[in-house]
C-alpha cells in the first residue's frame, strides 16, 4: 500500500519495487541490503533482521504447508460428517463414495506432515524496547 508522496505515483512505486526484487535470490537480496550505503531508520533492525533472511523462504513454505494441511483436514472432516449423515439416512451408496473420498484425502494429507515451526519466535516477536515505536529520527535531513 503506497502512502504519502508514493500514493501519488498511481502504483508506479509498488511496481518499481516488485521489478527490483522479483527475481532476486535471497543471497542477492542480502548482498544488496547489507551494503553500508543502504540506510535504515533503525540500524539495530538491520543488524537483527538481515541474518534471518536466509530462513525466510523456508518459513513461507512452512506457512503454506500448514494452510494446505489444515485445508485437507477441514475437507476430510466435512466429508466424514456428510458420510455419517448419508449413512444415517440409509443412503449407503453416497456414504460409500464419501468414504472412498475420505481415504483419498487422508493419503494426500499424509504428504504434508506438519513439522514443528523452524523458528516460532519470528511470527510473535515483539520489540523489547517499546520506545522504538516513538523514537524520532535524529537526522534533520530526513524531514
Amino acid at each position: 500500500i503506497e502512502m504519502g508522496a508514493a500514493a501519488a505515483s498511481n502504483g508506479a512505486v509498488a511496481e518499481s519495487l516488485i521489478q527490483i526484487w522479483r527475481n532476486k535470490t535471497i543471497q542477492e537480496a542480502m548482498g544488496v541490503l547489507s551494503a553500508p550505503d543502504v540506510e535504515v531508520m533503525m540500524k539495530a533492525d538491520k543488524e537483527r533482521l538481515l541474518p534471518r533472511l536466509p530462513t525466510l523462504g523456508e518459513q513461507v513454505r512452512e506457512i503454506f504447508d500448514r494452510k494446505r494441511r489444515r485445508s485437507f483436514e477441514r475437507n476430510i472432516d466435512d466429508k466424514k460428517m456428510a458420510m455419517l449423515e448419508a449413512a444415517d439416512s440409509q443412503d449407503y451408496k453416497t456414504a460409500w463414495k464419501l468414504k472412498k473420498q475420505v481415504a483419498t484425502l487422508e493419503k494426500a494429507a499424509a504428504m504434508y506432515p506438519l513439522p514443528p515451526p523452524t523458528d516460532p519466535a519470528i511470527f510473535f516477536e515483539a520489540p523489547t524496547d517499546p520506545a522504538i515505536f516513538f523514537e524520532a529520527p535524529t537526522d534533520p535531513a530526513i524531514f
